[in-house]
């Protein structure tokens, strides 16, 4: 009777190890996914530049913008203009949305 006690507990104690192991790389694999994602976007490189009087954002190497917000560059201190001119440089997604609001707020 001991022995078939104990065998249940050893299977339930590897059963038990098993299953927190292949928990534990489930979520070593999540983020790891997460990371590689986050690394992705911010790698990314925009540019704010003034755009047909508006304030814009371009991806790197891009003609056309892929956002065109509604406000005037005129509207904006001359130093903020004059950077608009050259282009400002942005990486990432997370800088790209509080450079906009800087301008756009």
């Amino acid at each position: 009777m001991k022995e078939y006690v104990a065998i249940i507990l050893t299977g339930c104690i590897l059963f038990a190890s098993v299953f927190v192991s292949a928990n534990f790389e489930l979520k070593e694999d999540e983020l790891t996914q997460t990371l590689s994602q986050q690394k992705a976007t911010a790698s990314e490189i925009y540019y704010v530049k003034n755009y047909k009087g508006y304030v814009s954002v371009f991806k790197k190497n891009e003609k056309s913008p892929m956002i065109k917000t509604d406000t005037l560059v005129s509207s904006l201190p001359y130093d903020d203009q004059d950077k608009l001119k050259e282009g400002i440089e942005v990486k990432g997604d997370t800088s790209l949305r509080k450079c906009l609001e800087d301008f756009c707020s």
